[in-house]
């Protein structure tokens, strides 16, 4: 298998797995806006609200050889960020293998590109503090 194919498939895996996920949330915050309720427990009590985002403390200059490691629908990879925005993501598939791609700060986003049998495919991450942030969970930093 090309490492275009295995790009495309790492990809694919995250497509599946996060837009039915991201149209689920999508549709439980347009029907408790449509209510006009707050979102409460199961005790009746308001949720907390969203923890705010902290200024990001992670530039571009500081992410340089950084690891760290996601895990998408049970594959694992370790992305380590390079010099000259380069990006390396190593998985625990042997399938997929190892997967090449770029990356930038813009601001509080982290934006991770990869491209494989002619598609383009961009990641954007949030930059909370010194965490990265994939749907609002810290990713866990290796070194």
């Amino acid at each position: 298998m090309t490492d275009h194919q295995k790009l495309a498939l790492f990809f694919a895996l995250i497509l599946f797995v996060g837009v039915p996920y991201l149209g689920q949330l999508a549709k439980r915050d347009a029907a408790n806006r449509a209510v006009g309720e707050a979102v409460k427990t199961k005790d009746g009590k308001p949720k907390a609200p969203p923890v705010k985002l902290e200024p990001p403390l992670l530039t571009e200059a500081n992410l340089i050889n950084t690891q760290w490691e996601l895990n998408i629908s049970g594959i694992k990879a370790k992305v380590t960020l390079l010099a000259g925005g380069k990006a390396v993501a190593e998985t625990n598939s042997t399938m997929i293998g190892t997967i090449q791609g770029t990356w930038k700060v813009d601001g509080a986003d982290l934006i991770v590109t990869a491209t494989a049998m002619g598609q383009t495919k961009t990641m954007k991450l949030k930059i909370s503090g010194s965490n990265i942030l994939v749907e609002g969970k810290p990713v866990q930093k290796l070194m």
